[in-house]
């Protein structure tokens, strides 16, 4: 069993609060309309399949925009 810290078990708590009502289909089409998919995706079609990966840096930069 993991061992979290009470400010991750924090955010975590936060994370299932907003999203935990979702489903898989409702989290994925969230997670296309986010930045760092589209940069990853680029030009790709929506259906077309990609192995190019998102980048850390385009995540943080879409999230701590937020804070």
């Amino acid at each position: 069993m993991a061992n979290f810290s009470e400010d991750d078990l924090d955010v975590l708590n936060q994370v299932i609060d907003v999203y935990g009502g979702y489903t898989g289909n409702q989290l994925e089409s969230i997670c296309h309309q986010e930045s760092p998919w589209k940069i990853a995706r680029g030009s790709s079609k929506s259906f077309e399949p990609s192995n190019e990966p998102i980048k850390d840096v385009e995540i943080f930069k879409c999230y701590s925009a937020r804070l």
